[in-house]
């Protein structure tokens, strides 16, 4: 039986940078670049037709910046899980990106295995930052959801739920949270699951956004 592959979306508006990234994630026999695109509009276009599993997007961008698009993006296609670029890091940029619904943030300057790694955990929905990236993501969310909100005076999920969420937060596959709990993985998943209902989300970017502005996870 051949092996499914995953078909990934570029989208920088630097041919160069494109062509790198080209190179890198096709030595990936599994992975297919099933289209580029050098600017937010063309890619909102070219995301909608071509449904990608993955977007690897940068931020800034001519014709429609990378967080509009990205936005677009998850709207007319919520399956693909976004991956966003960044040439420098911009707590703004990071935290907008992380609230307009990417799951993972790359900086172009760090080094090519995080751009795989993240585009590995993007395909299990587990979120992946950068040491830098998600300090500052952490750090910026916090702050503003303390000022915009506060902490919620009730929580509707168990000690149990408010466990697993953390970890998940952390990055931690259903797997590696049952064998830390000592629970069968299918269990973590049932707990998953009734958690997102309990919250009412569809992604675990919003999970994590609600570990973020409950203090579940520290920055």
């Amino acid at each position: 039986m051949k092996r499914s592959t995953t078909r990934i979306l570029l989208v920088d508006d630097h041919e160069i940078v494109r062509r790198g990234l080209r190179s890198l994630l096709q030595a990936r026999p599994d992975w297919e670049i099933c289209g580029e695109a050098k600017d937010g509009l063309s890619a909102v276009e070219l995301a909608s037709e071509l449904r990608p599993r993955v977007v690897v997007i940068d931020i800034s961008m001519p014709r429609m910046n990378g967080l509009e698009a990205l936005a677009r993006i998850r709207k007319s296609v919520p399956e693909a899980a976004v991956v966003m670029l960044t040439v420098h890091d911009n707590e703004e940029m990071i935290s907008r990106a992380i609230v307009a619904g990417a799951i993972a943030c790359v900086s172009k300057t760090d080094e090519p295995r995080h751009l795989i790694a993240a585009i590995e955990a993007a395909l299990e929905n587990r979120p992946y930052f950068t040491s830098g990236a998600c300090g500052i993501m952490l750090d910026r969310v916090l702050a503003a959801s303390r000022s915009a909100t506060g902490r919620p005076s009730e929580d509707p999920l168990t000690s149990r739920e408010r466990e697993i969420v953390r970890l998940l937060a952390e990055g931690l596959s259903n797997r590696e949270i049952a064998a830390q709990l000592e629970l069968a993985a299918p269990t973590v998943q049932g707990y998953r699951t009734k958690i997102m209902r309990k919250l009412g989300v569809d992604s675990l970017a919003d999970v994590v956004r609600y570990a973020i502005r409950t203090e579940m996870i520290e920055p």
